[in-house]
């Protein structure tokens, strides 16, 4: 079993290496998310609910981007995602 560190310096470096780990978890499977519905959303069939959802995957990516192209210190990094 895991002692618990006697210091915040212990606590926050724990903190900081499974924010670190759940973060590349994440960039992984946001990626693989993206490239699924790049490859299903042409296969769908043409109808209003489908227009919506092209809609929203192209506002979300252009909201990637935006992030992308200014970071903010406070925010996590959108770096790796690929759109």
């Amino acid at each position: 079993m895991e002692s618990a560190p006697s210091d915040i310096s212990g606590r926050l470096n724990k903190q900081n290496f499974n924010a670190m780990f759940l973060y590349q978890v994440t960039v992984t499977v946001i990626n693989q998310l993206l490239e699924k519905i790049r490859e299903d959303l042409p296969g769908l069939e043409g109808t209003d609910e489908t227009e919506l959802i092209r809609k929203h995957f192209e506002s979300t990516i252009g909201h990637v981007q935006l992030k992308k192209e200014s970071p903010d210190e406070d925010s996590p990094s959108y770096e790796e995602i690929k759109i």
